[in-house]
């Protein structure tokens, strides 16, 4: 049975190498997703779990398929949060301070993650088609 790492290390994988096979090698897109990617757990610590995907909302300007939409997707869909970005913060807003803070710890453990695979996928110039080692 596999852990809840490994389990988030399949899912960044997955979501990270989604946004190659959209977008071109070199495509500003990609750059942009690896910037966010390493912004956001920087944002969630400074400002809290909600501003940073309310963040990721008013970049994204209400387009589920920008760069930031994307992102707020991929992260919320692992968190475990389902609807819309409106249905996400609505959710978040409501939470009691524990949860809030189970939360947000979660999603922090998430973004390494998705900042690792970034790293090593998008940063590093590798192939798109490349495999990872196991």
């Amino acid at each position: 049975m596999p852990t809840r790492s490994q389990i988030d290390a399949e899912r960044a994988l997955d979501d990270v190498q989604h946004i190659l096979d959209s977008y071109p090698a070199g495509a500003q897109e990609r750059k942009r997703y690896a910037s966010l990617v390493q912004r956001f757990p920087v944002m969630v610590r400074d400002n809290g779990l909600l501003a940073a995907f309310g963040f990721l909302h008013a970049k994204a300007e209400g387009n589920a398929d920008s760069v930031e939409g994307r992102l707020a997707s991929q992260l919320a869909g692992a968190l475990g949060l389902a609807g819309d970005f409106q249905e996400v913060e609505q959710y978040l807003a409501t939470l009691q301070l524990p949860e809030y803070m189970i939360l947000t710890r979660r999603a922090l453990e998430l973004t390494g993650w998705y900042k690792r695979q970034t790293e090593a996928r998008i940063e590093s110039g590798e192939d798109e088609h490349a495999t990872p080692d196991a």
